[in-house]
């Protein structure tokens, strides 16, 4: 089966490696320096200004990784990761988990898919 997707520097700064990671990169084709969020926070914003922000409240204030206001449990695809997925729940907590190698997450099923 394929690997997951590795990030790739394309440039120098900070980037979303994936809704709960940042990749740092000292120039364009060099192996990315991996951080992850702190629980509680989400990746955001725009190169340069890349930061870890905390994602409580309901809302997505326009950031694909943040859940909204939900009455049920939800599911989103990571932004930056197909493999890696967001679950939602209604006391306005997500989680983060990954698919296993070579599978991505489909919310038409809700469920890692090869």
């Amino acid at each position: 089966p394929a690997r997951a997707r590795a990030f790739e520097c394309t440039a120098t700064g900070l980037f979303c490696d994936s809704c709960s990671s940042t990749a740092f990169c000292t120039e364009a084709g060099a192996t990315p320096q991996i951080f992850p969020c702190e629980n509680g926070q989400i990746c955001a914003g725009t190169s340069p200004a890349i930061a870890c922000t905390d994602y409580t409240g309901a809302g997505t204030d326009g950031n694909d990784c943040k859940c909204g206001a939900t009455s049920t449990i939800e599911f989103l695809v990571d932004t930056y990761d197909p493999s890696k997925y967001v679950v939602c729940l209604p006391t306005e907590q997500q989680f983060f988990f990954s698919c296993a190698d070579g599978e991505t997450f489909s919310t038409d099923v809700n469920s890692c898919v090869e």
